[in-house]
């Protein structure tokens, strides 16, 4: 996605930041300050601290369907345990998966590494990333499909480039992985929008994120978004929180829930990570600069 506007270290007359207290004057200029931070940490976050990192994941979904004309109710449920890839792919991040087990069964068929699927010379980065997606997707169940469960996405909505295009709102205090944070609403106002439709459709997001306010640091996102266009129409949300890794020295994603929702069908999933490792790869040289984003 093209920057749409670079802000300045202060970014409170940028945002659309509105308070939820009477005391109007005090309480927006702290939450300008917390969002300031906030965008310090994602910053750094991103760019220093969280490079390419691969996970073990427990993944748990569940869809339920209801057939209108018979009466019935279906539900289906599938465990995964995969190798999770959180990968660095230019300016943005697209999470890859390896499934090892389905349903406690290992996979009869022999998985190749990241290592070894990312360095086929056959193929360009691209081609590579789009086969690894398209393999996982069959293990997916329901019928919406899944492209913004990456566990940092909604880090996004922090970024200097698309912040300016969101209003902010504190709603209340609360400990996340036992620490005090701020709940700091979000609503998207105007395009370029984080998310699209299947047909490039402006689709505009809404959510929480649970702020540090002292360090700016996100303990926990949410992020939603609704898709008209789509048939039938869906809706999408999805939960992430944080917990500090004592090997990396950073926050990392510990569970993602997700709920999609379409007239007759729910979708929900459960992901768990953990052992994490820092995956030595570096694909910026390889990429088109003036390619779109994955």
């Amino acid at each position: 996605m093209k920057p749409f506007l670079i802000l300045s270290v202060s970014v409170a007359l940028a945002l659309g930041v509105h308070s939820q207290s009477p005391v109007m004057g005090a309480q927006t200029e702290s939450i300008s300050a917390v969002l300031d931070r906030a965008i310090e940490y994602v910053a750094r976050y991103e760019d220093k601290e969280l490079g390419n990192l691969l996970v073990a994941e427990t993944y748990l979904q569940t869809a339920v369907t209801y057939y209108e004309n018979q009466g019935l109710v279906d539900t289906k449920r599938q465990r995964l345990q995969s190798d999770f890839l959180m990968l660095a792919v230019g300016q943005e991040r697209v999470g890859l998966r390896l499934v090892n087990r389905l349903n406690g069964k290992p996979l009869q068929e022999t998985q190749k590494s990241f290592e070894a699927l990312l360095s086929n010379s056959s193929l360009g980065v691209m081609d590579q990333i789009a086969a690894i997606r398209q393999e996982s997707s069959r293990f997916n169940i329901g019928p919406v499909k899944r492209e913004i469960n990456v566990p940092t996405y909604a880090l996004k909505v922090a970024r200097k480039t698309e912040a300016p295009r969101f209003s902010f709102a504190k709603r209340e205090d609360k400990k996340v992985s036992g620490v005090d944070t701020w709940e700091i609403r979000f609503q998207e106002e105007r395009a370029p929008t984080l998310m699209h439709g299947l047909n490039g459709e402006s689709l505009l997001s809404s959510g929480s994120l649970w702020i540090e306010p002292k360090s700016g640091r996100i303990l926990k996102t949410e992020i939603r978004v609704e898709n008209p266009y789509s048939n039938p129409p869906a809706k999408a949300e999805i939960t992430v929180t944080y917990k500090a890794s004592a090997s990396l020295g950073m926050l990392v994603p510990s569970e993602m829930e997700e709920r999609y929702t379409t007239k007759f069908t729910t979708v929900t999933a459960v992901a768990e990570y953990s052992d994490y490792r820092l995956f030595r790869v570096d694909l910026k040289s390889a990429i088109d600069p003036t390619a779109p984003n994955p």
